[in-house]
């Protein structure tokens, strides 16, 4: 669901592939963390949907909801 809602900000000329998003301290508590990023640092769009399809990286659906959030 979260890449599903991703592609339509895409499609809707609101995030890129190559936006930066911000990494919160909110994503710590998500387990398993498998990105391994610090709070502040960014990753762009395109990483993050890379993590959460072939790493089932929780942390990265985090930040992606995040950001879909703020829009």
């Amino acid at each position: 669901m979260t890449l599903y809602l991703l592609f339509e900000q895409i499609e809707r000329a609101r995030l890129k592939l190559d936006s930066e998003l911000v990494w919160s301290a909110a994503r710590l508590e998500q387990a398993p963390d498998q990105t391994w990023p610090q709070p502040g640092q960014t990753i762009r769009v395109e990483d993050a949907i890379k993590g959460l399809v072939t790493r089932s990286a929780n942390d990265a659906s985090v930040v992606i909801a995040e950001a879909i959030g703020r829009r």
